[in-house]
């Protein structure tokens, strides 16, 4: 029978239904991209700890808690995974999507070199995070009551959150901000007037209200 041999390639793209039967093949890989199917259930993989992106999405549930994250990890993507909390997430972090998952709430304590946090429709109510690097987060899809948003924020993402203008008026964007998305909610036109834009904003969408 024929064997299967790793490319040369530092990265690698995987679409299986289960995770035993490539475990074992792995290469010294940097990046590590994995979907798989709704009913697949990912337990104590080990990671190269060579990786520096990983991504996975749509896997049925991800046992998380038996098995840490790559120590040098940069990106990190787990969308639709079952998370119901974050796990441990390594310092050298960089940029982390979160997103369909069902995080009701985030922990206070994240990688000070995160740039860019994802974690649309993820069910969450609040956001208070001091994150000294932040500069894009995409908070789509949530109903969340009063944000505190990080200095830093050049790109926001708040589109189907239910906004009103009356929201809006009450929440402290920072002047920083270039792009904002807030299309999909329900913002009357009555009201636009009477809102301040931040100072450095280029790109504003309000499609669909």
């Amino acid at each position: 029978a024929s064997r299967w041999v790793p490319p040369p390639s530092p990265h690698l793209s995987l679409e299986i239904a289960h995770w035993d039967t490539i475990k074992h093949l792995l290469p010294p890989l940097q990046c590590l991209r994995l979907n798989g199917w709704d009913d697949i259930v990912v337990r104590r993989p080990r990671f190269p700890a060579t990786l520096h992106t990983l991504f996975m999405s749509s896997v049925g549930r991800w046992d998380w808690w038996q098995s840490p994250l790559p120590p040098a990890l940069q990106r990190l993507t787990l969308i639709n995974v079952g998370l119901r909390q974050v796990p441990p997430l390594p310092p050298t972090l960089q940029e982390v999507d979160l997103s369909d998952n069902f995080l009701a709430q985030l922990p206070e304590d994240w990688p000070p070199s995160l740039q860019v946090l994802k974690v649309a429709n993820t069910r969450l109510r609040s956001f208070n995070l001091s994150l000294p690097s932040l500069h894009t987060l995409d908070i789509s899809g949530n109903s969340i009551q009063s944000p505190v948003l990080p200095p830093t924020l050049r790109h926001l993402r708040m589109s189907r959150c239910g906004l009103s203008w009356e929201w809006l008026l009450r929440i402290n964007l920072p002047d920083t901000i270039t792009s904002l998305d807030l299309s999909h909610n329900q913002l009357a036109h009555k009201l636009y007037g009477e809102w301040i834009m931040p100072s450095d904003l280029r790109y504003l969408d309000l499609t669909g209200n």
